[in-house]
């Protein structure tokens, strides 16, 4: 029959463990820190002309505003490739697409959040609390993809779309990241 024929699913996933491993506590110490979209809207500071996007240590230091707090937020995680050996973004491109994501998503919305990993994950140099909470949101990544849609930012390395595209498909992380979105979608 028809019916019993399995749904194809891809190769090398336990499918299985992913579907009966119980839900992930969102607690930030669990999965690293998400930031509220319209709070980082907000934020004057990401508006001028040399911004450049926080780490994790300077939102916990600098702008703790910006950390989610929602009961039940709608979730993002955001895809990206890092453009500098040090930091995700040299140039603020990110940032911007990052603040015009807020504008168009977030008019009255409180409660949407993104997880973008140098502002949700502790970066180097780690303490050893920042390492733990570096190393449980490593091990909860597949998690945290699974259960958010995903948005991609596709940096700008070619002289067309389709070429930035496939650059950025090169990325080992983006792949992971975009397997897992999509090999869970329902």
């Amino acid at each position: 029959k028809a019916s019993e024929i399995p749904t194809p699913r891809p190769y090398g996933v336990d499918w299985n463990r992913l579907e009966s491993e119980p839900m992930i506590s969102w607690e930030p110490e669990n999965v690293g820190t998400f930031i509220n979209l319209s709070a980082f809207r907000d934020c004057r500071e990401f508006h001028k002309p040399d911004a450049r996007l926080p780490n994790w240590k300077e939102i916990q230091d600098r702008y703790p505003l910006l950390i989610d707090r929602s009961v039940h937020p709608d979730r993002f995680f955001i895809s990206h490739r890092w453009d500098g050996a040090d930091h995700p973004d040299p140039t603020g491109w990110q940032l911007e697409a990052l603040l015009q994501l807020a504008c168009h998503y977030n008019y009255s919305r409180p409660d949407i959040c993104i997880w973008y990993d140098y502002m949700s994950l502790p970066q180097k140099p780690r303490t050893p609390g920042q390492e733990a909470i570096f190393q449980s949101g490593l091990d909860n990544i597949r998690q945290v993809v699974a259960e958010c849609p995903n948005i991609l930012l596709i940096s700008k390395s070619s002289t067309d779309h389709l070429g930035d595209l496939n650059a950025q498909l090169l990325r080992g992380w983006i792949v992971f990241e975009l397997y897992i979105s999509r090999a869970t979608m329902k």
